[in-house]
């Protein structure tokens, strides 16, 4: 498994990967227009195809995850730990002193992923999703 920079030329792989996965936020359009922003990082684990990506926005000395998709097929293997690594290891090197996110509060696996990285829970967005479930504010801060 290889995590590398993605940029704009990925898209395509992208936009598959969202679809595969049944992903609904995230249309190609607005895919493009998140890549296309100068704040945009992104993280991509293909071999040929998609099985992974990671989205954030890094401003100044703080960064936020806006979206991290695995295909189903390449759950439980270890490529969304690979992928949330390297984006706090660039935020790291970058010196960002806090990131943010939100999360499901119903996807567990998720929550425990980034509590075992680092992040804590901060708050609760009430009826947050379109289907009317929480989300789980968390917040991370590189250990010095």
């Amino acid at each position: 498994m290889k995590v590398r920079s993605a940029s704009l030329e990925d898209l395509s792989l992208i936009a598959q990967l969202e679809s595969e996965a049944g992903a609904t936020k995230w249309s190609e359009e607005t895919l493009r227009a998140t890549l296309l922003n100068a704040h945009t990082q992104a993280w991509l684990v293909a071999a040929p195809s998609a099985a992974g990506y990671l989205l954030a926005r890094c401003i100044d000395e703080e960064g936020e995850i806006l979206t991290l998709c695995v295909h189903p097929a390449q759950r439980r293997r270890g490529l969304a730990r690979a992928l949330l690594h390297a984006c706090l290891t660039a935020w790291t090197e970058a010196g960002v002193t806090t990131g943010h996110l939100d999360v499901s509060a119903h996807n567990h696996a998720a929550i425990q992923l980034y509590s075992s990285s680092g992040w804590s829970t901060t708050g609760v967005r009430k009826g947050y999703y379109s289907t009317g479930e929480d989300a789980l504010q968390m917040s991370w801060a590189p250990r010095l």
